[in-house]
């Protein structure tokens, strides 16, 4: 009895550790975007004056959805929204704003700043440290979570646990 009873345990234990790949999804969220996407198309609601786009990436030589990403271009930068899935239960979301030197038409602007804020939901829930309030940083979560909300996306994302 006692022997059913802790692999019963172990199993959900070791089911909820894989669930939740820390270091894989890392790993993943510092490689490069590759360099071709499987598709892209653009986005239907604009939150810039220049226009967005979405670009869909599949795990290489398999079917399975990595990462939909979507980009906001603007003149005095831009903004890229990254969903990256490990499992439809595990996945980040990372929002990376950067600001030109100039505007972008200017001969020699460059990117000067970049900022990078990264969302990880585990079990399809906001990962956050017990006990501590950062009630702001779970509110710039939910903002950046609803851009996958986009009706072009939807199936895409519809996999996602939440």
């Amino acid at each position: 009895m006692k022997k059913s009873v802790l692999a019963a345990c172990l199993s959900l234990c070791t089911t909820a550790a894989l669930a939740c790949d820390d270091a894989r999804l890392e790993r993943l969220l510092r490689q490069p975007l590759p360099n071709r996407a499987n598709a892209q198309f653009e986005a239907s609601r604009m939150q810039s004056s220049e226009g967005a786009i979405w670009k869909i990436y599949v795990a290489r030589g398999k079917r399975v959805l990595r990462q939909v990403v979507r980009r906001d271009g603007a003149e005095g930068g831009w903004a890229e929204t990254r969903l990256l899935i490990v499992t439809p239960s595990h996945y980040a979301i990372t929002r990376t704003q950067a600001t030109f030197s100039a505007p972008y038409a200017i001969p020699g602007s460059r990117v000067i700043r970049e900022v990078k804020d990264i969302y990880v939901y585990c079990d399809g829930k906001l990962a956050l440290p017990k006990d501590v309030d950062i009630s702001g940083y779970v509110a710039a979560a939910a903002q950046a979570k609803s851009i996958f909300t986009a009706p072009e996306v939807a199936s895409y994302v519809s996999v996602l646990k939440r």
